[in-house]
């Protein structure tokens, strides 16, 4: 091996909790009936163009699709965006992964966004502890399943719990269907059920502002959202 591997242990992820987050749910969430704020004649041609493609394309039964990132979640958008899923005005949404830790940060704790400068100054942009554990168990589970990352993580937050298989049953599962197409998913759960970073049985976890969630309303409304991370600028 070429260099020294990474020591994983060695990461010290802090309570999210702990962290000053700028913004909270109940603060930044932009109400359905708000009176929209006063725009330019240029911008409002814009929006009403675009809403006339929407209402054209959903009359022919065309696809619409979103696709956003972090910003439209953390500046309070979800309640809108539930709107448009509930009415049928969008087939699909395609986000980072910036934007699913936003939306998970905000429907579990009801705050999220940190201060990019100064917490990588310190080490500490990134390394918080529920967010990291909770998103990738949900990854982590709902692969076995053949789930993807939108819909595995809209589950959790729609559930507010994960169904954890036990040891001995992915055990039988590797060794009986080496070849089966969900082989590398549970090789993953278990390793992570070996090394102590989850457990077997029913993990239950509470999301009391879910309704500020675009991947729970997206997994209530049926209504695919795929996440597609970036390399070098992504979280």
């Amino acid at each position: 091996m070429i260099g020294n591997k990474l020591e994983i242990e060695r990461i010290n992820p802090l309570p999210l909790a702990q962290r000053k987050s700028f913004f909270s749910a109940d603060e930044i969430m932009v109400p359905v009936e708000c009176e929209p704020k006063p725009i330019s004649d240029a911008i409002s041609f814009q929006i009403q163009k675009c809403a006339n493609k929407i209402r054209d394309a959903r009359s022919r039964g065309a696809s619409v699709m979103l696709i956003y990132g972090a910003h439209l979640i953390k500046n309070g958008a979800a309640y809108l965006l539930d709107d448009f899923l509930i009415n049928d005005r969008l087939t699909h949404l395609a986000t980072n992964g910036a934007g699913t830790i936003h939306d998970w940060e905000y429907s579990w704790l009801g705050r999220s966004s940190e201060c990019v400068r100064s917490n990588v100054s310190s080490g500490t942009f990134g390394t918080w502890d529920e967010t990291g554990k909770n998103i990738n168990l949900s990854l982590l589970v709902g692969g076995i399943h053949g789930l993807g990352y939108g819909e595995s993580l809209g589950r959790l937050i729609h559930d507010e719990k994960l169904e954890i298989p036990n040891k001995e049953e992915l055990e039988d599962l590797i060794k009986n269907s080496p070849n089966d197409e969900y082989t590398g998913a549970r090789v993953e759960l278990l390793h992570s059920l070996n090394n102590g970073y989850s457990k077997q049985g029913t993990y239950e976890l509470e999301h009391h502002w879910k309704k500020a969630s675009v991947l729970e309303s997206a997994y209530r409304n049926k209504i695919p959202l795929t996440v597609h991370p970036g390399i070098g600028y992504d979280i």
